[in-house]
């Protein structure tokens, strides 16, 4: 899915957001999400991966071990967040 909640409203977003983990919970289906919104990455991964700019390459892997339903305001996601951010500034592989 590339971007697939752009569009919408904050209140649907985070209701379409509960849906799709919903969604995965009951099927266990491998979900590839494209999004540049690090927070709602962190709130829907297992596992981030950060990619270069053009050539995409794979820089980094960031594995997330919260349970969910997350919060991206909780206090465990920030520094999970800030974890993939570091990659994307840095620009570091790993």
């Amino acid at each position: 899915m590339g971007e697939p909640f752009t569009a919408l409203d904050a209140a649907t977003r985070v209701e379409i957001q509960r849906f799709l983990v919903e969604v995965w919970e009951a099927t266990r289906k491998t979900v590839a999400y494209a999004t540049d919104d690090v927070a709602e990455a962190v709130c829907l991964a297992d596992r981030v991966v950060v990619l270069s700019a053009s050539p995409g390459r794979m820089m980094a892997g960031v594995t997330i071990p919260l349970p969910r339903l997350r919060d991206p305001l909780g206090p465990e996601c920030p520094a999970w967040q800030r974890a993939v951010r570091s990659h994307l500034a840095n620009g570091t592989e790993g």
